[in-house]
């Protein structure tokens, strides 16, 4: 039987995870988005029961290079119940466009593969980076941690690995406006050899922590030498909330793709003094802050189908 309704879920992210700028990822699960996608005689998307532009979203976007790579018009309805919050590091677009793309995908009878909408997903991007980024998605789609091996076209994979570690994700409520584009901005045009060298040291020990099972190479590799000193006066909470962290038994820590959201990884419980002197620290500079525990997500999936 033909469906004509399915529901997808895909969960929020946190990119970089310090050496591994737009390579690296990782899903976790503290917040999720929900896509809905219906066979529909026209295009059009609405957030949270809002209609928005398809072209300005990164969900409308993805579709619309689904339906030009398969040769169809966009006939869908496509409503998105927004949980992850956007605009704080969490890859609260890229997992929208996820969703969306695993409901049409299902209800087109999967032509195409999940690295097939990896790729898609990543050009949805667009609408609200500038430009095609396949680390988020590549998370939200995959679950776990991920690596972006290839970008033209766009390849993924989900690093094997053991290890079941504890998230602590302290955010300001605030969201920061045009900051991913800021952030952007800042990354510098030259790196420095010494530099290079320290990065390559922390991603390798990230991704060999990863296959060894080993939580402290992992966490080595959390650090970073390039992009988070290069926006460091973006992040001001960030140099003092890792301090406590590590001080206070965390494993690693690093800011949330383009932050200002700071990921703190745990071997196998939270620490609540972390939690309490991260958010006093948070709430210094921003205000009203929250947090998240969180453990690895599985990836994007379809929940609900009707025909």
């Amino acid at each position: 039987m033909t469906k004509r309704r399915c529901v997808s879920v895909a969960y929020s992210s946190s990119a970089n995870l310090g050496s591994g700028f737009d390579v690296l990822a990782l899903a976790h699960s503290a917040f999720r988005d929900e896509v809905e996608v219906q066979i529909s005689k026209k295009f059009e998307v609405e957030m949270n029961s809002e209609q928005v532009k398809p072209e300005s979203n990164t969900a409308g976007l993805a579709i619309l290079e689904l339906s030009k790579r398969l040769g169809i018009e966009p006939s869908f309805k496509v409503s998105i119940r927004k949980g992850i919050p956007y605009g704080l590091g969490f890859g609260s677009s890229g997992a929208s466009a996820v969703a969306a793309l695993k409901s049409a995908n299902e209800l087109l009878g999967n032509p195409l593969s999940e690295q097939d909408l990896i790729d898609v997903a990543s050009i949805g991007e667009v609408a609200s980076a500038g430009s095609p980024h396949p680390d988020n998605v590549s998370a939200s789609m995959l679950g776990g941690f991920v690596a972006v091996v290839n970008r033209k076209p766009v390849r993924a994979i989900r690093i094997p690995t053991s290890l079941k570690p504890k998230f602590l994700i302290i955010y300001p409520i605030a969201k920061l406006e045009g900051k991913t584009k800021k952030a952007r901005e800042l990354l510098p045009e030259k790196v420095a050899f010494r530099d290079y060298i320290a990065n390559t040291t922390y991603i390798t020990s990230l991704l060999t922590g990863l296959l060894l099972n080993d939580i402290d190479l992992l966490g080595n590799g959390m650090n970073d030498e390039i992009v988070e000193v290069a926006r460091r006066s973006l992040f001001p909470h960030y140099k003092k909330i890792k301090e406590v962290a590590l001080t206070e038994g965390a494993k690693g820590v690093c800011v949330s793709g383009a932050g200002p959201a700071i990921l703190i990884m745990f071997k196998d419980k939270v620490k609540d003094k972390v939690k309490e002197r991260s958010l006093t620290i948070c709430e210094d500079y921003y205000g009203k802050c929250d947090y998240r525990e969180a453990e690895i997500a599985k990836g994007a999936e379809v929940v609900e189908c009707e025909v």
